[in-house]
């Protein structure tokens, strides 16, 4: 029974977690030239088509949320699970906010060395 299990094929998620508009490349470890499909967070099964002779496969997830792959060898289902999100804009916010707390820290050391403030 164990050397049935790993025998199957393994599908492999590049990259996670997957970002909605990038492209998502499927991996079958182990065969070559399998149908694979996606179910998606709607409930929607998408057929991806089948593995390339290196066993890989690409699409472009459209939509947040849970998806999952699915590729059949016999009566045997294998399946994956990955997580879809948002594409993150805090790289922005950081390079935008960067200088101004450069310059907060600077005007607070600054304002200690002087000594303390008369009034």
């Amino acid at each position: 029974m164990l050397g049935a299990a790993v025998m199957l094929p393994q599908l492999v998620v590049r990259p996670v977690p997957a970002v909605v508009g990038e492209p998502v490349e499927v991996v079958v470890e182990g065969r070559r030239q399998l149908e694979v499909s996606v179910t998606l967070p709607d409930g929607a099964i998408q057929s991806l088509g089948q593995t390339d002779a290196e066993g890989r496969v690409r699409f472009v997830p459209a939509a947040i949320g849970e998806h999952v792959l699915v590729t059949s060898l016999g009566d045997v289902r294998v399946i994956a699970p990955f997580a879809v999100v948002s594409p993150s804009h805090l790289g922005w916010w950081s390079l935008a906010t960067a200088p101004l707390a450069l310059w907060l820290l600077w005007r607070e050391i600054s304002a200690r060395a002087r000594g303390p403030r008369r009034t």
